[in-house]
């Protein structure tokens, strides 16, 4: 069926499974009419990965929420006495694991070779080097367009806008609060928002 139209969604794991799913459509069926809406999803996709997904992807994320924050990256900059010592320790183990888990090949440079006569590689090559795979992990972010829900006052109706950048979740911020990213508050400040939407409709036509 050609012309159905198909909207995925998920929140949290289950928007970045989402997403995924949602590339996996587009890259094999080429005329699929599917667009996905994640909530609060996990950062799963790099940065050259994530412009692809902004043509047919939404993301809403509560201000405060955690979750799309969660990236080793993060972790791995965050300063030395932001976390316990017990916790960090156990925290760099597990991404060392990973990282190692990244295969590098450089090209071989023969020994007898005078590097300054060849010319120098292009400025994009030097910053992308796969080398700092092996320092820190590969920086994740939540699929498409992000747009953040932000709550009034008394936590009574929410605002949205569009994040100003695509970093805008490459570090932790101070106003993080893990109770935000419940499934049932997103489900009911969401379906308030849209009550609200369609009453003020009907006042206008």
């Amino acid at each position: 069926n050609p012309n159905k139209k198909f909207i995925i969604t998920g929140h949290s794991l289950g928007g970045g499974v989402a997403a995924a799913i949602n590339e996996m459509f587009h890259e094999h069926i080429n005329d699929i009419n599917m667009r996905c809406i994640c909530f609060a999803p996990c950062a799963s996709f790099s940065h050259e990965l994530l412009e692809s997904t902004k043509k047919w992807c939404k993301s809403y994320t509560m201000e405060g929420d955690f979750v799309p924050f969660l990236t080793f990256r993060n972790i791995v900059d965050l300063p030395q006495d932001s976390i316990p010592s017990t916790l960090r320790v156990y925290l760099k183990k597990i991404i060392k694991k990973r990282i190692q888990k990244q295969k590098y090949n450089p090209k071989l440079v023969p020994y007898d070779s005078n590097p300054f006569n060849e010319p120098p590689p292009p400025l994009n090559d030097i910053l992308n080097d796969p080398v700092d795979m092996f320092f820190k992990p590969v920086q994740l972010y939540p699929p498409g367009e992000c747009y953040i829900l932000k709550l009034g006052k008394d936590n009574k109706g929410i605002s949205i806008r569009k994040t100003k950048n695509d970093d805008y979740f490459t570090g932790f911020r101070n106003d993080l609060y893990e109770l935000r990213h419940m499934m049932s508050f997103y489900r009911e400040q969401v379906m308030k928002f849209c009550e609200n939407y369609f009453d003020i409709m009907k006042i206008q036509y």
